[in-house]
């Protein structure tokens, strides 16, 4: 019996190693509230928001990237209830060294088992969704969307 094959989820010509920006979002089990505190109030921006004990050890994570992954940064993030918005930026090599980076699909995996490990459960779903921010355009609409989401996610269950 032959097992049907699997989508495609990453563009087969695209270096997902090399220098750019990645917008990356990780989905929570089920979809349901692993990271926030108060998952009914109204928070106007990410820097409001408060969060659990999982929540928290997301963010200690999320801020850490860069030093844990050379020539990597976090430019913007939102952790929402239910699901996790990274701008991830892969930066070039000073002049004549090598950028010693994973794909962003191993680091991706990586950045949730470290988490997963900390807290001693897993709350993700598998796999994760990415774009590759292509221009400022496309880089500016990014990161409103992120700073807005938790404005967005609050008008979605309360009008």
């Amino acid at each position: 019996m032959e097992l049907p094959k699997r989508k495609q989820i990453r563009c087969p010509y695209i270096d997902y190693a090399k220098t750019g920006v990645y917008f990356i979002t990780f989905s929570a089990l089920e979809r349901r509230n692993y990271f926030w505190m108060h998952p009914d109030k109204k928070y106007t921006s990410p820097d409001e928001i408060e969060f659990n004990s999982i929540g928290i050890t997301v963010k200690d994570v999320l801020l850490k990237i860069s030093e844990h992954y050379p020539y990597t940064a976090l430019d913007h993030y939102v952790i929402m209830p239910d699901h996790v918005h990274l701008l991830l930026r892969y930066l070039p090599p000073e002049e004549g060294e090598a950028a010693p980076r994973k794909d962003i699909t191993v680091l991706a995996s990586q950045i949730k088992g470290v988490i997963t490990k900390r807290i001693g459960q897993s709350v993700w779903q598998k796999s994760f969704f990415d774009h590759v921010i292509r221009n400022d355009r496309d880089y500016l609409e990014t990161v409103r969307y992120i700073h807005e989401n938790p404005i967005r996610w609050y008008f979605k269950y309360h009008g």
